[in-house]
Order: C-alpha cells, then structure tokens, then sequence
C-alpha cells in the first residue's frame, strides 16, 4: 500500500510539472509572436540627402498587406565629413532605447533608439541631463540639413512618437534620393516669439516640447476640414456665404449647410483632420457633439433662442437647426486641442433652401464646455 501510495504520488507530481512546462511554453510561443507581429507593424525610411524620416504602417490594400506612408519629419543626418560622420546606409533594425541617452562630446539626447552599432536616433543635444530647458539652440537652427556625427537628430515631438510608437525590432532603411518623400519634407518648427530668444544661441527648451514652462512652444492644432457629401446638402445657406464670405468656422461664425430633408445625415462623413506639420492623417482622433436649436417665449412675448444636446440630427423636421462641433486632439501633432464649428439647416419637403432666420444668438455656456461625452 505504501508503495502503490508513493507511485501514485510521482504520477501527480509529474503530470504537474509537464502541464506546466507546456504552459510556460504556450506563453513564450505566443509572446514573440506578438513580438514578431508588433516590429512588422512599422517602417521607418531615412533620406539622408533630404533630410528627412518617413514612417510606414502596414495596412491591407485590396486584400493585401502593404507599408502605406503615414507621417514625414524633417531631420538632421550625418555632416558626411568622415566615414564615421556618415549616416551609414543599408537595412538596420531598432534595439536599445533610452529616455535620455549620452552623446559624442559629452551631451544628452533625449528619447534615443539604436539602430545600428552607434548610431541613434535622438533629439537635438541637450547640455544637462533631464534638463529640457539646457538645448543647445544654434544645434537646433541646423534641422533640415546634414549636421549630426553620424546619427539622426529629429525634433523633440517627432522623436517621442518614434520612440512611443515603433518597438525594437522596427526595420529601419537608410538611403539617398533626390527625391524627399511620398509625404514630402516639413519644415522645421521655429520658436514662438513669445520666447523673445535674441540671438541663435545660448541653450532654451525645444519648441516642440510641451513642457508648461515653454514659451517657445509653436505647434499648431490640427487642422479639421468639414465638407458634408454632395448627395445630401441643397447648397450652402447664409448670406454672407452667398456673398462670398468664408465663415471663420467658431462658434459665433459657423461654417453653414443646408442638408436635404430626409437624407440620411452622417455628421463623420465628409469630415477629415490632419497634422498640418507631418502631413498625418488624424481623421480617426476627430470627435464631435450635436446641439439643436430650440425657439422659447418669455413673459414678454419675445423669442428667445437657444441651444440643446441631442445624439443626431432629425433630417425629417424641416427647417429644423443644428450646431456641430468637431474636436480632435493628437498629443504627438500639438499640446492644443482641433476644433471647428458648422451649422445645419433641415431643407423643405421639395429640398428648396429653407427660409433665411434671424439668428444673432451665441451658443450658451454648454456650448464651451468641453465635456467627457464627445460621440466618436
């Protein structure tokens, strides 16, 4: 019995540990497969006689995966002088990374990634380690054109996203064209004036980093385009449209439609967003709200306007008025935050423009308010 006991007891044991070597293994199979499919998501393209970094997502076109160019970034490359200052062309790989890496001559990078022997990817040099105000600012001012030992200096945002977004392993190729990009190359960002920096050296924060102390911060919003599809607008309405007049797109200057009546309205189509710097598309990050026009009279018999939250806009109550404000943030574009207004008018039962009102009213306090309950 006792020995049946022990048999019995090694048969348990054992079964444990085979159940959880497999397990163990099942894991680590299937992390390098996410591994193996994270590093494939991204490529990076570095034109050294332009100066400029393209980076490419993997997609499916037609039913087939293929790198489609999302974001260009103006950059410095090797100065060329010497073989070691010499971006080194060919097919590399992204590896070590570091928040604030050491550089040749005793300088800080910040954000730096490996991608072949000593060569990075990294800001413009720094004096002092995790002191983002010590940039050296005449370093900066050579963005765009061949400068750094070797390595590729980019601007601070462009290096963050780099850095956040592509994992080790991201194949990076370095060549040499004539030709910047499919993107094109953006310009460099300069300091806003509010820095008041009187001459091109000295050390200060990188105008693209966002930082609260940064007076020299300069990136602008994205840029959100509204263009409602052609089937279901009537023309636009306003006079000062009709005049000729662009509206400023603000909430006290609407960009204005007429939508046929009974259409069905999509306040997402015919919306688009993008980074004005890198040429990103970030149409995805574009939220909105939807407010309706409503018409009440006060004890002296006066209308009085104002405006309403609702989930969509009714197409089937003519004449019927709505505000829609569109927002889009992207923290890797800018700090501040996209945002355009436009205003919709439900056409007649013919779709004939509807009838010209008497709106001078500005949108209430719910209006400038933010919120948490933007639809997507």
């Amino acid at each position: 019995m006792i020995n049946m006991s022990c048999d019995i007891k090694k048969r348990i044991v054992l079964i444990v540990l085979a159940v959880t070597v497999s397990v163990a293994v099942a894991c680590f199979i299937s992390q390098q497969n996410v591994y193996a499919a994270d590093k494939g998501t991204y490529l990076i393209k570095v034109n050294t006689k332009k100066n400029v970094v393209t980076a490419y997502k993997k997609s499916i076109i037609n039913g087939k995966k293929k790198y489609v160019p999302i974001r260009a970034m103006v950059v410095s490359c090797g100065r060329a002088t010497s073989r070691s200052s010499t971006t080194p062309a060919g097919s590399y790989r992204m590896s070590d990374k570091s928040k604030w890496g050491l550089l040749y001559g005793g300088v800080w990078g910040r954000y730096t990634v490996r991608f072949y022997r000593d060569y990075l990817f990294h800001t413009v040099a720094y004096r002092n380690r995790h002191d983002p105000k010590s940039l050296y600012v005449s370093e900066y001012y050579k963005l765009g054109r061949k400068a750094s030992a070797g390595c590729v200096r980019m601007q601070f945002i462009d290096e963050q996203w780099l850095y956040n977004t592509c994992p080790k392993g991201t194949r990076v190729i370095v060549y040499k064209s004539s030709k910047a990009g499919p993107l094109g190359k953006p310009e460099r960002v300069g300091f806003n004036k509010k820095a008041k920096l009187k001459r091109k050296y000295g050390t200060y924060y990188e105008p693209t980093d966002p930082v609260k102390k940064n007076k020299g911060y300069n990136l602008k919003a994205p840029a959100i385009k509204v263009s409602y599809p052609a089937d279901i607008r009537v023309n636009t309405a306003g006079e000062e449209q009709k005049a000729g007049r662009k509206p400023a797109g603000t909430a006290a200057d609407p960009l204005k439609f007429t939508i046929r009546y009974g259409s069905r309205f999509d306040p997402k189509k015919g919306v688009s967003a993008k980074d004005r710097r890198t040429f990103q598309d970030l149409t995805s990050k574009v939220k909105y709200r939807i407010f309706a026009r409503t018409e009440k009279t006060d004890e002296q018999g006066n209308d009085v306007y104002g405006w309403e939250k609702v989930t969509s806009a009714d197409t089937s109550k003519e004449g019927a008025v709505y505000r829609i404000e569109y927002k889009c943030y992207y923290k890797y574009c800018s700090k501040y935050t996209g945002k355009i207004f436009s205003e919709i008018t439900i056409g007649g039962k013919t779709n004939d423009d509807s009838p010209d009102y008497d709106d001078e009213e500005e949108l209430n306090e719910m209006i400038d308010d933010p919120g948490d309950d933007l639809g997507e």
